[in-house]
């Protein structure tokens, strides 16, 4: 994040499974609504943050961490994200997970960067009139 304003840093390490992505989902909604994202860009943020979560688990290994960071100012939520396995190295991502990410989720952020080496994901949903 570019941004010069104070943020709040957001932190969940959560286990490696899909079935936390609603909570990653709900947590993403909650801090919307406080930052005066409208409705619209807050349906966007949980289709980003439901991407992510997809995105990072493609991969059929089991075990690791999810760790997440909400970055949030007064205008914006960014996310950054990875899963770390077993042995607290990063998982790398899939060329096919980067290209599904891109595509779905593309147009509704307003920055986003993935790195396949690193597995990490991340973006920022501004505000509409930021």
């Amino acid at each position: 994040m570019t941004s010069t304003v104070p943020v709040d840093d957001i932190r969940l390490t959560l286990p490696a499974l899909p079935e936390y992505g609603r909570l990653v989902r709900q947590c993403a909604a909650g801090l919307g609504l406080r930052r005066r994202l409208g409705f619209r860009s807050i349906g966007d943020l949980q289709l980003a943050v439901d991407e992510t979560v997809i995105a990072l688990l493609d991969d059929t290994r089991s075990g690791g961490r999810l760790r997440l960071v909400f970055h949030v100012t007064d205008d914006e939520v960014g996310l950054d994200a990875s899963v770390h396995g077993p042995d607290g190295e990063p998982r790398p991502l899939t060329d096919a997970a980067r290209e599904r990410f891109e595509t779905l989720v593309g147009d509704l952020v307003d920055e986003y960067d993935v790195d396949l080496t690193t597995g990490q994901i991340s973006f920022v949903k501004r505000a509409p009139d930021a």
